[in-house]
């Protein structure tokens, strides 16, 4: 007769318990470290098919991906382990999702703050899905497969956009490249999945200062708007209108005013306008593109009384065309905002140079692209174009036969430049006045103080025939809204300017320039490698600066409507 087993003590099944289950509560701390191989890989026919848990689930997750892509290899690779769920099932942790679930869903949410939209992610259900795991493996791993899909989209949206820039719709030629869901799934490999999606932002500084900036307008939507300056007329400072106070109460909830009501003198009557709100005015107009006289009038109002809720649309619209850079856009560079009328020149990813620029009017845009620098031009030649032939400078000489003579034009038969030149009182041109005319000829203003191009050109060639050049006429500098020439782009300081070009390029600088101007003879600079450095030529109308301060330019080519209504969600 065989003696009873006597029983364990408690205690020393709990300790039994805690080995048998201990390392796999390791793992399931990690949320994304790799069990152990699965019982049922193929071994043939007569394969054992594991009925584990796990087993289950790495089935049911292979079914979810399918054969082949990123997902599948980066699974595969892992042994079908999850990145985002648990598939233990001990006595002290049920299945369920790891903490890095948990810091996927606060990123999806705060997709918001980059003007995304948290519900193309399914955050909502998705949190549903983390409170209240499913028991069942097949629902686990479908689980899974959406919250990895989730991370891929918000990755793709924050490297590329929400939609990729198509040139005939945007007028954005700048080129990107592709995001590659083999490389988002590999950074999870690396760091956690908060810094897996930040290192998918768009890396420039004017990228994280508007969304950071961004919230403030978000809150003003939020708690109803702004408030409205009725009236019309003009109100010019000292004045006395029942519109003040309102004014008042707009520039304070805007930031411009520190305070909502009158102060000082003002303070007896509030209907008067007065300096501090003067002040407030003013750089209520400067932020938003309006001529800084202090005065009171339908433009300003207009800008004054536009929805706070357009606003914000008007900043995600811009967040996302600053998706559409590359990511990297190298050290050495030229910036220019087409809708700022502004250039920056970077060294060393630091801004060594600003200026105004002018830019093509609304009826010839300059479009957004990129392109090398790759050679300078002092005293140069200008080919006029085939459309401002007929559409100019023909029909005046119809009128005016020695327009072109004073103009010190010339007209060629043909490339090269030296080719023979032709009388233009030979010319017929009546015959090439009009729209859709093809003049034969080639028509060039020779080097000189009115050169259309100024004294110097910067030349990226590109298919749009823009580049960066000087202009004769420099009291267009002052104006606030700088949409002038036909297309290029001229500079406010374009000696200081080639004297930052001309970093490398040997026996070159600004001095020399100012020499060879006044040589007035026709140089070609070509410019060393190093200083072959790339322009940007894009288009933001909302930035922030650095103490958060945002400012906004009006749509003058109407890109921010189209974006809005084709492609970005309602604010908030």
């Amino acid at each position: 007769m065989k003696t009873p087993t006597a029983p364990l003590p408690l205690a020393a099944l709990l300790v039994l318990s805690l080995m048998a289950c201990g390392a796999r509560e390791d793992d399931a701390d990690s949320g994304n470290s790799a069990p152990p191989p699965a019982a049922d890989s193929a071994q043939g026919d007569g394969a054992k098919v594991d009925k584990s848990p796990e087993g289950v689930f790495r089935r049911a997750l292979q079914a979810q991906v399918g054969d082949s892509g990123a997902l599948h290899d980066y699974y595969a690779a892992r042994d079908w382990a999850p990145y985002f769920a648990r598939t233990e099932d001990t006595m002290f942790r049920d299945p369920g999702f790891s903490a890095e679930a948990r810091t996927l869903l606060t990123e999806l949410d705060d997709s918001l703050s980059h003007g995304l939209n948290p519900g193309e992610y399914k955050a909502d259900e998705l949190r549903k899905l983390v409170d209240q795991p499913p028991k069942e493996m097949p629902a686990l791993a479908d689980g899974e497969a959406r919250l990895m899909q989730a991370y891929l989209t918000l990755a793709r949206h924050l490297a590329e956009g929400r939609e990729a820039p198509q040139p005939d719709v945007h007028d954005w030629y700048i080129p990107h490249a592709e995001f590659e869901a083999k490389t988002a799934l590999a950074e999870l490999e690396t760091r956690d999945v908060a810094a897996a999606l930040r290192s998918f932002w768009p890396q420039v500084l004017d990228y994280q200062r508007l969304r950071e900036a961004r919230s403030r307008f978000a809150k003003i939507v939020a708690e109803g708007g702004y408030p409205s300056v009725g009236g019309d007329g003009l109100i010019e400072p000292g004045d006395e209108s029942p519109e003040i106070p309102d004014l008042r109460q707009r520039l304070f909830v805007g930031g411009e005013l520190a305070w909502p009501e009158p102060r000082g003198a003002a303070s007896e009557n509030p209907n008067v306008y007065d300096e501090d709100t003067v002040e407030a005015l003013k750089k209520f107009q400067r932020r938003f593109g309006i001529e800084d006289d202090g005065i009171i009038g339908p433009g300003t109002r207009d800008m004054l009384n536009f929805p706070a809720k357009h606003r914000l649309a008007q900043i995600d619209a811009n967040l996302e065309r600053l998706r559409w850079l590359p990511q990297d856009l190298g050290p050495d560079r030229i910036m220019v905002n087409v809708a700022a009328f502004h250039l920056r020149g970077y060294k060393d990813n630091q801004v060594v140079m600003r200026m105004r620029v002018i830019v093509g009017e609304e009826q010839n845009q300059t479009p957004a692209f990129s392109d090398t620098l790759e050679y300078v031009e002092v005293n140069p030649y200008w080919t006029v174009p085939n459309s401002i032939i007929v559409g100019e400078i023909a029909p005046k000489m119809v009128e005016d036969p020695g327009y072109l003579a004073r103009k010190n034009m010339m007209v060629q038969e043909d490339w090269p430049l030296d080719s023979a030149q032709i009388d233009p009182a030979n010319i017929d041109w009546a015959a090439y006045a009009h729209a859709g005319a093809d003049f034969p000829y080639i028509l060039r203003q020779r080097p000189g103080p009115d050169n259309a191009l100024g004294q110097i050109k910067f030349m990226f060639p590109n298919d749009f025939a823009i580049y960066l050049h000087d202009t004769p006429t420099d009291h267009l500098f002052d104006e606030v809204d700088r949409t002038f020439s036909h297309g290029c782009i001229r500079l406010e300081y374009p000696v200081e300017f080639a004297g930052f070009v001309f970093d490398d390029t040997p026996d070159w600088d600004a001095q020399r320039v100012k020499q060879t101007i006044g040589s007035a003879q026709h140089t070609q600079i070509g410019l060393s490698d190093a200083d072959k450095i790339p322009v940007y030529i894009y288009y933001n109308t909302a930035w922030a600066d650095a103490d958060g301060t945002i400012y906004f330019r009006p749509d003058r080519y109407g890109r921010d409507d189209v974006l809005i209504q084709r492609e970005l969600r309602d604010p908030l």
